[in-house]
């Protein structure tokens, strides 16, 4: 079986990673199996979950701020009249590889992924350890008439066409680390709309000495730029990572800069790619949104991403994009996109909470 022919018959499944980008990859991947996905941006997230739902595997993200992998699971596995003691947990990260599993093992996890995730290697975790009846095998007919949009170049998108172009990408790599163009599409937008914010909050923990924060960072924009099919900008990530843990503050002094920028291009210029083939009608052309509207465009967002329905939160996002908002509205809007586009439950609740 593989992860294009899946389908799901009730199966559902927890990820907690602090990286949207990953997030996203799995919601993607899994998108046409109906497999159930909640997502967690955290640890805290993960036990509030946790606590109010039956899940068949929990996959957790190593390395995260404030609560790390190692520490979510064993909360998990603690908790009072827990309903996931016997819930398989796999750890995943872009420091996978033997050596490490053995000592994921023994903390306790049940098996691992690397990253970014390949679809093969997930199916194999899925029907590994979701129990039999909550799977089948779909018919593989409409997978086939989906895939030839990936082998004929005139059938690709406008915007695939313009992200191919782009020095160091391997574009035919993102499209099977994330599943398909269309999905990928969703994936190159948040790396760009999330570029600016995560660039300068790299650059803020090196300029503060926050090694332990700086070096979360760059393994996050590590597994990220992979994702997207730019590797070498991975690698130069990675280097940073493994200097972080080292303490190496020479290096990272020396080459932080460089990929801080590099990345900062990167994400403009998919910003760019993704704008090919599509309109940008000038603001005073757009209706005017009413007071209702908007405001009830924020309530919907806010009963949605509580209900961890992000896919649902950015299509009352985007429509927004077809009306003129008010000058003192668009500094919030640009806010809850952002937080969107990072995946952050709590912020927008208490954004909108705030108004």
């Amino acid at each position: 079986m593989t992860l294009k022919n899946l389908r799901s018959n009730g199966a559902r499944i927890l990820v907690v990673d602090d990286t949207p980008m990953s997030l996203n990859q799995f919601r993607g991947l899994l998108r046409s199996s109906g497999i159930t996905a909640d997502m967690a941006s955290n640890g805290y997230e993960a036990l509030s979950m946790a606590a109010g739902n039956v899940y068949d595997i929990i996959f957790i993200d190593y390395l995260m701020p404030d609560m790390d992998g190692t520490q979510t699971l064993h909360s998990i596995k603690s908790m009072s009249e827990n309903k996931n003691s016997n819930t398989p947990c796999i750890v995943i990260s872009g420091n996978a590889d033997a050596d490490n599993a053995d000592a994921w093992m023994e903390s306790g996890f049940d098996d691992w992924l690397a990253k970014p995730v390949k679809a093969d290697l997930l199916c194999d975790i899925l029907v590994k350890y979701i129990p039999s009846g909550k799977l089948y095998d779909a018919s593989l007919a409409e997978e086939n008439l989906r895939d030839a949009s990936l082998q004929y170049p005139e059938n690709l998108p406008d915007y695939y066409k313009a992200y191919s172009a782009i020095e160091d990408i391997d574009a035919q790599k993102a499209v099977e680390n994330c599943g398909g163009v269309e999905e990928l599409e969703d994936i190159l937008e948040t790396f760009s709309v999330t570029g600016k914010d995560t660039a300068d909050r790299i650059e803020y923990a090196h300029r503060n000495g926050d090694i332990s924060g700086y070096t979360i960072l760059v393994h996050a924009l590590k597994s990220s730029s992979r994702l997207v099919g730019a590797y070498k900008l991975g690698d130069e990530a990675e280097a940073l990572e493994n200097a972080g843990a080292k303490g190496d503050i020479d290096y990272i002094n020396a080459n932080s800069a460089s990929a801080v920028e590099k990345y900062r291009r990167l994400s403009s210029q998919i910003g760019e790619a993704l704008k090919e083939g599509k309109e940008t009608p000038e603001d005073s052309s757009l209706p005017e949104i009413s007071e209702k509207r908007l405001n009830g465009a924020y309530e919907a967002i806010y009963e949605l991403v509580t209900a961890d329905d992000f896919d649902s939160a950015r299509g009352v996002s985007n429509a927004l994009s077809g009306y003129r908002i008010p000058p003192s509205e668009k500094e919030f809007v640009n806010k809850i996109n952002l937080m969107l586009a990072r995946v952050d439950r709590d912020g927008i609740r208490t954004l909108i909470e705030s108004r």
